[in-house]
């Protein structure tokens, strides 16, 4: 899966010519649009998986869309394992705050005037409960989210944190 404000899914199953992409622009209700193909061994999807990372660099390579989500990205990741009855790792790649329309939809919360103050630690507290909801999703469906962060400008860890904290 890569994702913007949208996700992509790509079909990697052996029997086609090249990696299919299907991308879905709603967020509200996530679904996994096909599971053949999309889970995959190495093996069997080798050729597709070096296509694929050729790929990619030219059909995202000129995004210049600075909002991103990331809550349905991990959704779906969740409910691809989900429906293929399997236990398993979402593996995340991230750099910013996700602020783009959709569920888990976060603001920025950095205020500086509020170091060092009593009113401090309200940083330190998740501003959506929706993402500790996912991350109890994952945990029953046997799923393991790993996130790597590259930020450039402020992440609500306090917030995004909580998934790959409570699954492990």
């Amino acid at each position: 899966i890569t994702y913007n404000t949208q996700l992509h899914f790509y079909n990697l199953n052996p029997n086609l010519t090249q990696p299919a992409m299907m991308v879905q622009p709603d967020m509200s209700e996530v679904f996994v649009p096909v599971v053949d193909g999309f889970l995959v061994t190495v093996d069997e999807a080798q050729a597709h998986l070096k296509t694929l990372m050729e790929l990619i660099p030219s059909l995202h390579g000129a995004e210049k869309k600075a909002e991103s989500i990331l809550l349905p990205a991990i959704q779906a990741g969740c409910a691809a394992l989900k429906a293929a009855n399997r236990p398993g790792k979402v593996i995340m790649f991230h750099s910013g705050l996700p602020t783009a329309a959709g569920p888990g939809q976060l603001k920025n919360r950095e205020d500086k005037k509020l170091l060092n103050t009593d009113k401090e630690a309200t940083l330190l507290v998740p501003a959506d409960p929706l993402y500790e909801k996912v991350a109890r999703e994952c945990v029953d469906a046997g799923v393991a989210v790993d996130m790597f962060l590259f930020p450039h400008s402020y992440v609500d860890l306090a917030t995004i944190g909580k998934i790959p904290g409570a699954t492990g």
